[in-house]
Order: structure tokens, then C-alpha cells, then sequence
């Protein structure tokens, strides 16, 4: 089967699923956006995990983002074997500490319930699919080494191509299937975080967006309503009879 199609559309559809999603959540919670603080706080406490699982993912997150924004720094920098393999190492010790914090949070998911059951099929779900791109990770890290080295040169040029809007799938094709599997896991994740818990917190970022754009529209509003008022026509053309 070839993975062109995956990967042509499919952050496109991802991303489609993940702003229905979102929509479809904000506006079933709109009417109890002022008790959703506490939903808010449990989003974020149900995957907050142990401080393994914190640093392994913040350390990972920090790893991709630098592949993305300084690719030719990494280059440069894996030049030296010691900076290669501190790099290589570091980022395989991040990916052990968040897949082993990862099992803790999962293990605590699946002994208590809470909530509604499709909730907790939902935070199931995301965990599993997030389970799937930190073994994928470490396993394209140890079958496939030097990857901070070509998957700067593959990955940075394919997703710079995705933000473009013009996605050259031939690069991610290209990668091994360990890693094809990596990014695919990510796309499956962002079309169903919406409905985890974790998507609180995005409901109500987006309803502090919304709240926050829609005051200057208000004011914008009022201000021309103040200023059509004072130069209403009517006056001059009915006025009042002494």
C-alpha cells in the first residue's frame, strides 16, 4: 500500500476533525462556560502524570520543536561525534522517561473511572495512540540510529510543506515504517484529543479567545451606535412642531 495519500491529506483531515471536534464541544459547553474551571483543572490533572512523565514529554516537545526550527544547528552541531551521541542519547533517555511515566498514567487511568464512560473511552484512546508514537519513537531510535541527523533533512522539509499547504509526501514516504507509524500516531492524536479530557482545556482557550476578540467588537459596536446617534438625520427631515 502506498503511504503518498496518508500523508498528502492527512494532517489536512486531522486538523479538520480536530476544529469539528473542538466546535462541537465548545458549543455543547457554552451555556456552562462559568463552572468549566473546574473541568479545566481536571483536563489537565488527568494527564498531568508523575515528574517522569512531565520531563520525558517536555524534553521530547523541546527535541521536535528544535528540529523544526533549527534544523541547520543540529546539522552543524551533529558533526561532532560527541555532540551526536549526547544529543542522540539525551533524546532516547527522554523518550524511556516519558514512555515509562506513560504506562503509570495509563495503569492509573484504567484502575478508577471517572466520569462518563465515553470520557473515559476517549482518555483511553488518546493514551493508547500516544503509547503507539513513544514506542515507535524509541524503537526508530534504536533500529534506525543517527535520527536527529535525517530526520532533520525528511521530516523539518515535509512538515514546513504541510504548514504551506503544498505537502510533499515523497519525503515522509520515504521514512522508515517505524516512523512513518510515529507521525501517523500523531495525526490519529490530534483528531481525538478534542474529546479527552485534555480537551477542557482547549474549550476553554477557546472560549477566552472568543470572549477576549469579541470585546473590541462590542466597544468597536458601541462607539458607532453613540456616533450614528448624534448624527441621526431624522430630526432634520421630521422636526418636531412647536
Amino acid at each position: 500500500m502506498r503511504s503518498e495519500p496518508l500523508f498528502a491529506v492527512g494532517p489536512y483531515i486531522a486538523l479538520a476533525l480536530f476544529a469539528a471536534a473542538l466546535a462541537a464541544r465548545y458549543l455543547l459547553a457554552r451555556r456552562r462556560m462559568a463552572t468549566s474551571a473546574e473541568g479545566t483543572l481536571g483536563g489537565r490533572g488527568a494527564f498531568q502524570g508523575g515528574a517522569l512523565w512531565r520531563a520525558g514529554v517536555a524534553l521530547l516537545v523541546l527535541a521536535h520543536l528544535a528540529g523544526m526550527l533549527l534544523p541547520k544547528g543540529i546539522l552543524a552541531s551533529n558533526v561532532s561525534p560527541t555532540r551526536l551521541y549526547l544529543l542522540e542519547g539525551v533524546a532516547f533517555a527522554s523518550g524511556l522517561a516519558a514512555l515509562l511515566g506513560w504506562i503509570g498514567l495509563i495503569w492509573r487511568r484504567l484502575r478508577r473511572g471517572e466520569g462518563s464512560r465515553a470520557q473515559d473511552l476517549a482518555d483511553v484512546a488518546f493514551l493508547s495512540i500516544l503509547g503507539v508514537a513513544l514506542a515507535s519513537g524509541l524503537l526508530t531510535a534504536v533500529l534506525h540510529r543517527w535520527g536527529s541527523s535525517w530526520g532533520v533533512m525528511i521530516l523539518t522539509p515535509y512538515a514546513l510543506s504541510v504548514l504551506r499547504g503544498r505537502p510533499v509526501a515523497e519525503l515522509a514516504s520515504q521514512l522508515p515504517y517505524l516512523a512513518q507509524l510515529h507521525v501517523a500516531a500523531a495525526f490519529v492524536a490530534l483528531a481525538v484529543v478534542p474529546w479527552t479530557r485534555l480537551g477542557a482545556v482547549f474549550v476553554m482557550a477557546l472560549h477566552r479567545a472568543l470572549r477576549a476578540t469579541g470585546k473590541p467588537v462590542a466597544a468597536a459596536a458601541v462607539a458607532l451606535e453613540a456616533w450614528l446617534r448624534k448624527r441621526d438625520p431624522r430630526p432634520w427631515i421630521w422636526p418636531d412642531e412647536d
